[in-house]
């Protein structure tokens, strides 16, 4: 069984209040992680957020044997049915409403299930790589994923706040929760937050401070202090979760051996390989289409922009690469969850 640490924080910002809520804890051999911010109502979004964040943590230890993501849903939902009983016939900035994003780690088989409503988020961060694993239920993320909107615009636009779904609402819900439960590895880091965190950091910062930390509490701190240092005076409030699949520093941030044995297709390559390549993600903001997931031969790839193991990315000069060339490899993230190895440094024909 793995070793599972978490640590929390929140903060007020520049408010009078917090409305945020969350909680961590261990249920039989499952882990749990929820966070909720709330809004609204007549004492405003902090019984939202309490509320929810309470049935849920109730939900998934009333029967922590029973680990599913449908289980994870049903927990969700019954938050969200808690807050319309609690408000039937509020209207408008009456009634109050919360985001909510979930973790919940089987640590007998390794395994976990997410769940989200709203703009809180959950990331992961392996092998040094950090991915968003939720989508907001936002206007601007509608616009994001439609074209209308670069990332850069997206950050600064004045609707990133207006929200699609939340739990509380008047209509239906339905929670975005992981299909199939999916597996941990030794070095997976998680952070569960509410927009006031992640609204003022970039994936650079996460993983930059996830380097030089020793626990997830000191990562947290190191966070906090960089959100406090660019809030304005009406910040909003800010909250994060932190969940260690043992040491990140040990695992997610090293790189292979230049002697690690290297997988059968590596072993000696000279020339043309047969690489992994599937799930590698591309300068076009894309993950590289399994029907390359063993590439043989020349193929022309889509490599401006892939992160190298030397800290830059791929030259936009080998935007398209085709033929033989002399690529700087090492470190490249494969879609099995590996690293290339540095004795791949530099693949020469």
């Amino acid at each position: 069984m793995l070793d599972i640490t978490t640590a929390t924080c929140s903060e007020r910002g520049g408010r009078a209040a917090n409305e945020d809520a969350l909680r961590a804890g261990q249920a039989g051999t499952t882990r749990y992680a929820v966070l909720a911010d709330g809004a609204g109502g007549h004492e405003g979004g902090a019984e939202a957020s309490r509320r929810v964040v309470d049935r849920i943590e109730a939900a998934l230890c009333a029967d922590a044997s029973a680990f599913a993501p449908a289980r994870l849903t049903r927990a969700l939902l019954a938050a969200h049915a808690e807050l319309q009983r609690e408000q039937r016939g509020a209207q408008g900035q009456r009634r109050m409403h919360a985001t909510v994003v979930a973790l919940w780690i089987d640590g007998q088989r390794n395994h976990a299930v997410w769940s989200h409503v709203g703009d809180s988020r959950l990331y992961r961060l392996r092998y040094g790589a950090i991915e968003l694993m939720t989508a907001d239920d936002s206007v601007v993320q509608r616009m994001l994923e439609s074209g209308v909107l670069t990332p850069r615009q997206a950050q600064q636009h004045p609707m990133k706040n207006q929200l699609l779904a939340a739990v509380g609402m008047q209509d239906g819900l339905e929670p975005h929760t992981l299909a199939e439960a999916a597996l941990i590895e030794d070095g997976d880091a998680f952070l569960l937050c509410s927009d006031g965190w992640w609204g003022l950091l970039d994936a650079t910062d996460m993983t930059g401070t996830l380097s030089d930390a020793d626990t997830p509490q000191a990562w947290l701190d190191a966070m906090r202090k960089l959100i406090e240092t660019r809030g304005t005076g009406g910040h909003d409030n800010f909250s994060a979760i932190a969940v260690w699949v043992s040491d990140p520093a040990e695992s997610t941030q090293s790189m292979p051996d230049d002697d690690a044995t290297l997988p059968a297709p590596f072993s000696g390559s000279q020339g043309n390989v047969a690489l992994p390549l599937s799930g590698i993600p591309s300068g076009d903001g894309r993950r590289m289409p399994s029907a390359w997931g063993r590439s043989q031969g020349n193929v022309a790839l889509p490599l401006s922009g892939i992160p190298l193991g030397d800290g830059r990315r791929m030259p936009s000069a080998l935007g398209r690469s085709q033929g033989n060339v002399a690529l700087p490899l090492s470190g490249i993230p494969l879609g099995d969850g590996r690293r290339m190895p540095s004795a791949l440094g530099r693949l020469l024909p």
